[in-house]
C-alpha cells in the first residue's frame, strides 16, 4: 500500500488513463406551462417554416459590374423549431431533480498503459483516497454545496428564461421537507456570500450525499415563472447544436431544439408539433456548476464560470486559468492541497464535475522532447 504524506512529491505526469464519475445525477427538466385553470400542460416543440431577412456582415461581391448584380436576396426562408406556450398560459413551469454521489465513488479508472512502467496510478488513488477522507468534513465541502445551492435557489439553471421574467418562485422538496424561494431574481448570481437558511438546508443535502451519508436523497425542483404576458409566448429549452452547412443543405433545420419525444401530429396552420420542450440534464449541471470564483481574474471579470478544468468560458471565449491552475496540474499534488483553500475547493468541484484528466502518450513525448516536464 502507497503511503501519500504532505512531503511526498508531486506527480511528474498524471496516470495515461485518468477518468472520474460525475457525482451528480439530474434528470432533463421539462417545459411546461400552468393555466388559468391550474391545468398544467407540456410546452410543444412546433416545427414551421419562417421568412427571415438576410443578415450577414460580409463583403461585397466581387466582380459585379453593377449595384444591382452585387445584391443578394434580401429573403432568408428557413424551416425552424420554436418552443411556445398555449393561448391559455398564465405561467411557465421547469422542474427537474437531482442528487448527490459519494465522492468516494466518483474514481471511475486510474491506470497506465502496458508501457508504462510506473507507480504512476497507485500514487495517484493514494493522493485521491488521502485528498477526499480530508475533504468530506471540510468547510470546503460544506461551502462547494452551499454555492450549488445558491444556483438552485436563483434560477440560474432556467438560463434565458430568467432573463423574460417578471418573477421567479422557486420550491425545493426532499424526504418530506420543503424550502419556498418566493422572489429568486434577487437572489444572487455574482457572489457567494450572505446564504439563506433555505440555502444552507439545501447545501447540507447535497454536502450529505457527497459523503456518502445519505445516498437515496432526492432533490425535486419547480420553478414556476411569470413571465409577465399571458397567452401564447415563445420560451426557451436546449437549442441542439447543428453540425455543418451540408446538413442544412440535405434538409436540415436551420434551427432544432431539444425535445422529449412525442406523436408527430399536425397542427391547425399546417406546423408540427414534434415534441416537448426541455432543458438537457447537461445545461442544467453546467447552470448549478458556475461556481467558480477562485480563478485569478474574477475580480476583473466580476461573475462566475462553469467548473472546467482548464476554466474554459463559452461566455467569454477563453479558458480563464492558465496551465498551472488548470485542474490536470492541481490533481498531480491533490496530497498537498487544503481542501478549505480556494484550490481545494475547486478540487472538489472538479471531482464533483467529473470527466477525463489521464496524461496521453502524446502529451509525455511532447513534454520529453521539451526537455522534461511540462511548465
Amino acid at each position: 500500500m502507497v503511503e501519500i504524506n504532505a512531503n511526498t512529491q508531486p506527480l511528474k505526469y498524471l496516470p495515461s488513463v485518468l477518468a472520474f464519475r460525475r457525482a451528480v445525477i439530474l434528470t432533463d427538466a421539462p417545459l411546461q406551462y400552468v393555466t388559468a385553470d391550474n391545468v398544467v400542460k407540456p410546452v410543444p416543440v412546433i416545427r414551421h417554416g419562417t421568412m427571415g431577412t438576410q443578415n450577414v456582415n460580409e463583403a461585397e461581391k466581387k466582380g459585379a459590374a453593377t449595384a444591382a448584380e452585387g445584391e443578394r436576396d434580401v429573403r432568408n426562408l428557413q424551416e425552424i423549431e420554436s418552443a411556445k406556450t398555449g393561448a391559455d398560459m398564465r405561467h411557465l413551469q421547469i422542474s427537474f431533480q437531482m442528487k448527490t454521489l459519494a465522492l468516494r465513488d466518483t474514481l471511475h479508472s486510474c491506470a497506465n498503459s502496458a508501457k508504462q512502467n510506473t507507480d504512476e496510478s497507485s500514487r495517484m488513488r493514494a493522493m485521491l483516497n488521502n485528498f477526499i477522507e480530508r475533504a468530506l468534513n471540510s468547510n470546503g465541502l460544506t461551502e462547494v454545496s452551499r454555492r450549488i445551492a445558491r444556483n438552485v435557489c436563483n434560477a440560474r439553471w432556467i438560463w434565458r428564461n430568467r432573463t423574460l421574467a417578471s418573477n421567479v418562485h422557486i420550491l425545493v422538496e426532499s424526504d418530506g421537507q420543503s424550502w419556498p424561494i418566493d422572489d429568486a431574481l434577487s437572489t444572487p448570481m455574482s457572489h457567494f456570500d450572505g446564504y439563506t437558511e433555505s440555502e444552507k438546508a439545501i447545501g447540507d443535502r447535497i454536502a450529505a450525499g457527497l459523503r456518502g451519508e445519505k445516498q437515496r436523497v432526492t432533490l425535486n425542483v419547480r420553478a414556476v415563472i411569470d413571465l409577465g404576458v399571458q397567452g401564447a409566448a415563445e420560451v426557451y429549452g436546449s437549442q441542439n447544436y447543428e453540425p455543418s452547412l451540408d446538413k442544412l443543405k440535405k434538409g436540415g433545420l436551420s434551427r432544432s431544439l431539444y425535445k422529449l419525444q412525442m406523436a408527430k401530429q399536425e397542427i391547425e396552420d399546417g406546423a408540427w408539433v414534434v415534441g416537448q420542450a426541455a432543458l438537457r440534464d447537461a445545461k442544467v449541471w453546467n447552470a448549478l456548476r458556475t461556481i467558480d470564483t477562485w480563478f485569478a481574474d474574477y475580480d476583473i471579470v466580476g461573475t462566475p464560470i462553469p467548473v472546467e478544468p482548464m476554466g474554459a468560458s463559452l461566455a467569454l471565449m477563453r479558458f480563464m486559468r492558465d496551465k498551472k491552475q488548470s485542474a490536470f496540474e492541481l490533481f498531480k499534488r491533490l496530497h498537498q492541497i487544503d481542501p478549505n483553500s480556494p484550490e481545494g475547493m475547486y478540487c472538489i468541484a472538479s471531482l464533483m464535475r467529473g470527466g477525463v484528466f489521464g496524461d496521453g502518450e502524446s502529451g509525455r513525448e511532447k513534454s520529453a522532447k521539451a526537455g522534461g516536464e511540462e511548465s
